[in-house]
């Protein structure tokens, strides 16, 4: 016994045990297998065939997706007299006095996945489905550019095909239940906005 009476220390340990094999997630994207050039080349001139293009504010283009404003502006950049005296190719080259020019192809163009139904997370907006009746269900999509005229989107190409059978599953219930969506001019109702994000191992969709 320790001074004082007390009773001896006892050291005990409760550890779990540890699992001899840690489980691993699956490579989501194989880079290498995305670096091959007719793959690239093909997505870079895919059209993505959406039937809600031109009112729906998502995508910028329908086709050729490399061709955008924002990488031709990068292209431009990157190909810039400042910018190509201090690229390391240029520099090891030797050739100092490098000219202008409007894309000498440093910058290319990599798409890492396919162009359609490769996107996993999602903001919709939440409607009435009607204007007589706020608990007759809900609406969901997204707002029309320059507006809150909510529109909906069942076929979008680039969402992950489980995101759009979770809102029509979504529309089903809050019809049924009898869900208010917010209302702008009211301020009244309860669902304004869902999120859906989707775990690509098992197409499940978490809200």
């Amino acid at each position: 016994n320790q001074r004082g009476g007390g009773k001896p220390k006892t050291s005990a340990t409760n550890h779990r045990p540890r699992p001899t094999e840690v489980p691993t997630r699956p490579v989501l994207t194989v880079y290498e297998e995305n670096r091959n050039d007719i793959l690239n080349r093909q997505r870079l001139q895919g059209a993505i065939s959406c039937p809600h293009f031109g009112t729906c504010p998502g995508c910028v283009v329908p086709d050729n997706v490399g061709e955008v404003e924002i990488i031709e502006s990068a292209k431009r950049y990157f190909s810039s007299t400042a910018v190509r005296r201090k690229r390391l190719d240029i520099m090891n080259s030797g050739d100092y006095w490098v000219t202008e020019d409007m894309d000498d192809g440093f910058y290319n163009v990599i798409v890492p996945s396919n162009i359609v139904q490769w996107r996993t997370q999602a903001k919709l907006v939440v409607a009435p489905k009607s204007s007589s009746w706020a608990k007759d269900g809900c609406r969901f999509g997204l707002y029309k550019r320059r507006s809150h005229e909510v529109l909906e989107i069942p076929d979008c190409k680039v969402h992950h095909p489980a995101i759009n059978q979770a809102v029509e599953a979504l529309e089903k219930a809050t019809a049924k239940t009898g869900t208010a969506a917010y209302n702008e001019e009211s301020r009244e109702g309860g669902l304004r906005y869902v999120q859906l994000t989707v775990e690509r191992i098992t197409g499940k969709v978490c809200l």
